[in-house]
């Protein structure tokens, strides 16, 4: 939801939006797949995005890659009910799952809110996956920062 004082812009970016029944990514995928990246720090490379929705939960989440291993991130996003726009907010914080001797982990959710992760693969060895949750992230402003400079770039 928005609240009192957040513009947009300043405070939150657009990254997507609810029409006919679908989630819509707005916001440009190159830059929100390479913040991903850089907020993780770890060489991961993100191939896909997508928005999901649980209750009153929202996350942009990207699957990918790290050091041979699958690996998710999931990070907060606000939502504004009136307009069925996401929003990534200064400071918003991730989760993310990393497969580790498991083939596929995912994120395990209770009543929507990400707290943990669970292999999904029955035929693995171990069911062990790496789970780590951050309150704050660098998301929002490498976003930005992506976007200005791509912006300048394209002024020229």
């Amino acid at each position: 939801m928005l609240h009192s004082g957040e513009t947009i812009g300043q405070n939150k970016i657009e990254i997507g939006k609810a029409k006919y029944n679908q989630y819509i990514i707005t916001a440009d995928t190159t830059l929100l797949k390479k913040s991903m990246q850089i907020a993780l720090g770890d060489g991961s490379i993100i191939e896909r995005l997508q928005i999901e929705s649980e209750g009153k939960f929202h996350y942009l989440v990207g699957t990918g890659t790290c050091k041979g291993y699958a690996k998710i991130m999931a990070v907060t996003l606000s939502y504004d009910i009136a307009s069925r726009t996401w929003y990534a907010a200064k400071g918003n914080g991730y989760a993310t799952c990393s497969s580790a001797a498991c083939k596929d982990c995912k994120p395990f959710k209770e009543n929507g809110q990400i707290i943990g992760c669970h292999c999904t693969d029955l035929g693995t060895v171990s069911n062990h996956c790496n789970f780590t949750k951050k309150e704050t992230s660098l998301f929002y402003s490498t976003y930005a920062r992506l976007n200005l400079q791509r912006n300048e770039i394209l002024k020229k």
